[in-house]
């Protein structure tokens, strides 16, 4: 039986945290191993920069398997070496995952009609200037980045526990048909 591999994309430090994590995954008795079924976190890894232009067996992975044609990675404005990606699959539909980010023009000029467009929203439009100061986007800023990138779709994720209350709908009604 093959063993199913998860793919990560991720900043080359993370790969050693992962090795580390990966290692301490093993169980050690049988009943364990039963209870769990494949107790081993095994994975491919590949740096963001490696995403661009992918080596075997990412690219196998990609365009063989989820027809990937085009993958790019995407700095986005957070923490160090945060990234979005975007991907586009051989009929031509294409992904874009901002990540955790701030209001991010990068994003925005890196790539245009996106199918869908999945981009946090954790703070309300009451809370920007918290937003900005957590290097998040609020919901206002995450859907004029959909408009802007002229997505045909988009996701919106990352929604904050701390504030539970709905945006305005006056807020959303601006972006109505964007």
């Amino acid at each position: 039986m093959e063993e199913e591999r998860i793919l990560i994309v991720g900043p080359f430090t993370l790969q050693f945290i992962l090795q580390e994590y990966a290692a301490s995954c093993i169980c050690m008795d049988a009943e364990c191993e039963e209870e769990l079924g494949h107790p081993e976190f095994i994975f491919d890894f590949v740096t963001h920069e490696e995403f661009q232009s992918p080596p075997p067996p990412l690219s196998e992975f990609l365009y063989k398997k989820m027809k990937i044609t085009k993958a790019k990675s995407i700095q986005v404005k957070h923490a160090f070496m945060s990234h979005g990606i975007a991907m586009v699959n051989e009929r031509g539909c294409s992904l874009v995952f901002s990540g955790d980010t701030a209001y991010c023009p990068h994003l925005i000029q890196s790539f245009s009609h996106p199918t869908v467009l999945i981009h946090e929203a954790s703070f309300d439009d009451e809370h920007e200037q918290k937003a900005a100061k957590k290097a998040h986007s609020t919901t206002s800023q995450a859907l004029s980045t959909a408009s802007s990138m002229k997505a045909k779709s988009v996701i919106l994720t990352h929604f904050s526990q701390r504030y539970p209350k709905m945006m305005a709908l006056d807020n959303l009604r601006a972006h109505k048909g964007n």
